[in-house]
């Protein structure tokens, strides 16, 4: 989704990034993907106490993205997680992508800037930390 009045990257910076690798041309769940299914059993998540490998992060992202489904928060429109360091983040990040378009929304955005942001996005639904 293009939204009005986004610049688009300059040409010149899209073939250096497809150049050098550094834009695959794949999603950020498919690139997770590749890595699961490349190195299982290596660590992939670390946070405080929690240390998962690649199939357990993706086995939480998975079971996410049902939950999302299931909610009836799938394809219908983009939802909207806000971002603190927590693994959960990283949950709900790619369990949305799994389930349909996710945007990203910082966690300190103020309410008027998140009323903006779900108009233009038209965004149904919000994924928020109980505390910050």
């Amino acid at each position: 989704m293009t939204l009005e009045g986004a610049v688009p990257y300059p040409r010149e910076l899209v073939e250096k990034y497809y150049k050098n690798h550094w834009w695959l041309g794949i999603t950020l769940g498919e690139m997770l993907d590749r890595t699961c299914d490349l190195h299982p059993h290596k660590e992939a998540l670390v946070a405080g106490d929690v240390r998962l490998t690649y199939r357990q992060l993706r086995e939480l992202t998975d079971r996410a993205a049902i939950a999302f489904l299931e909610l009836g928060i799938g394809k219908t429109g983009p939802r909207s997680p806000t971002d603190p360091d927590w693994p959960e983040f990283v949950y709900a990040y790619f369990g949305l992508t799994r389930s349909g378009q996710s945007h990203d929304v910082h966690s300190s955005i103020l309410s008027r800037e998140m009323d903006h942001f779900r108009e233009i996005t038209e965004a149904r639904a919000w994924i928020v930390p109980r505390r910050l």
